[in-house]
């Protein structure tokens, strides 16, 4: 019997110890050290089946023993067995990235004899090629010990997917799998509403959607639709607007914009995100502050008299008066254009831009007669007419 004798964990292993010569024909013992064994005349054959991996490098004893002579012979070898990887162990506990990072984490196997290859698995898909292994490192008891290092580029479509390292030799494999985390900063959603003046309270909803799902919230920031920092606001999650009286509830209008963090950087490298909704409030319409009370015309020229309009809807009323008759807007004297504009209105004690109404009256061949005072009423969906008053006069007056 040679002392090493080579198996395969999970399959049978035969163990012959044959004793040459002697007569009468010596006792044959085989014993192994955990107590088993077999005995016979002069050849033994004992089968281990399925044999584990407890076996390995255990001792075996064949004694061969002559009654006639009252002698014995010993012989001595070591099981040595070919051995499945043992469960591969993760670095880390958690297996954490953020969006902006590569992920790196290695998957250690031990226990194997011959030395371990790996695969890498995330959510499925194989991603061996970004994997590199170690040396195998041979330990105490002649088993191999690797260390293979993945390393990938993931993002939020893979947060919580599986990632699977799989040890395997020519005794088989085994695998260890974990959820991955990739943390990213979060997208902004901000509810979107359009409230008529009497609807009280204005509440507005921020939506942040990151991993982690805890945000640190800043100051609300009421905008212009032209970039105009026209208040900031008080508020968290939700941003209630302070109650003003309803002639004044138009200047809540514009953009709302929500800033929130959950502590990780975006791929554009703020920490800082920002999400943003239009407002409309649907009130009377305003005549705006850069409107002037008195025009200057020509006699026999044309002219337009035109005022500045804001209205969070639609204009669906406009009338001209020339003191207190209403204007023929379709006479060859008289017209009358409606076009959208840019205008400068008052919200909250600021002078800001924006999208408002020009209504034009066209005088032409003016006479003396012209030279009046002229009336601009105008309304919406809300039916309320609103007016303004504008003086024509004579160039040099």
């Amino acid at each position: 019997m040679d002392n090493k004798l080579e198996g395969t964990e999970g399959t049978d292993l035969l163990i012959r110890c044959t004793a040459e010569g002697g007569k009468p024909p010596p006792d044959v013992k085989v014993t192994i050290l955990d107590g088993t064994g077999s005995n016979g005349i002069k050849e033994v054959n004992y089968t281990i089946p399925t044999i584990s991996r407890d076996y390995h490098r255990r001792t075996i004893v064949c004694k061969a023993t002559s009654n006639a002579f009252n002698i014995s012979m010993t012989a001595t070898a070591h099981i040595y067995l070919n051995l499945k990887p043992l469960t591969p162990i993760f670095n880390s506990k958690e297996i954490s990235t953020e969006e902006t990072e590569p992920l790196r984490v290695s998957c250690i196997s031990y226990g194997s004899r011959p030395a371990a290859t790996f695969t890498w698995s995330i959510g499925g898909k194989d991603v061996t090629s970004n994997s590199a292994a170690s040396q195998p490192v041979t330990e105490s008891n002649d088993t191999k010990t690797v260390t293979s290092t993945l390393t990938a580029s993931v993002n939020r479509s893979h947060t919580n997917q599986i990632i699977i390292c799989r040890a395997s030799n020519t005794v088989g494999s085994v695998s260890v799998g974990k959820n991955l985390d990739v943390k990213y900063a979060p997208s902004i959603d901000v509810s979107n509403y359009t409230l008529l003046n009497s609807d009280g309270s204005t509440s507005i909803l921020c939506i942040p959607s990151g991993n982690p799902n805890v945000y640190t919230y800043y100051k609300w920031q009421h905008m212009s639709p032209y970039g105009q920092l026209i208040r900031e606001l008080d508020g968290n999650k939700i941003l209630t607007l302070p109650n003003v009286r309803d002639e004044f509830k138009y200047q809540d209008s514009g953009v709302y914009v929500c800033t929130a963090s959950n502590g990780v950087i975006s791929s554009n490298g703020n920490l800082k995100q920002i999400g943003s909704s239009f407002i409309t409030i649907n009130a009377i319409p305003v005549f705006t502050v850069d409107n002037t009370e008195y025009t200057y015309g020509e006699l026999g020229k044309s002219l337009d008299l035109s005022v500045h309009v804001y209205s969070g809807t639609k204009l669906t009323s406009v009338k001209w008066f020339k003191e207190n008759y209403q204007v023929i807007s379709s006479s060859d004297k008289y017209s009358v254009a409606e076009t959208q504009n840019t205008v400068d209105v008052r919200f909250h004690n600021k002078v800001i831009k924006f999208d408002g109404y020009r209504v034009t009256l066209t005088i032409t061949n003016i006479t003396l007669d012209d030279f009046s005072s002229y009336v601009l009423q105008v309304a919406n969906t809300i039916e309320q007419p609103v007016v303004y008053k504008k003086y024509m006069e004579p160039v040099g007056m």
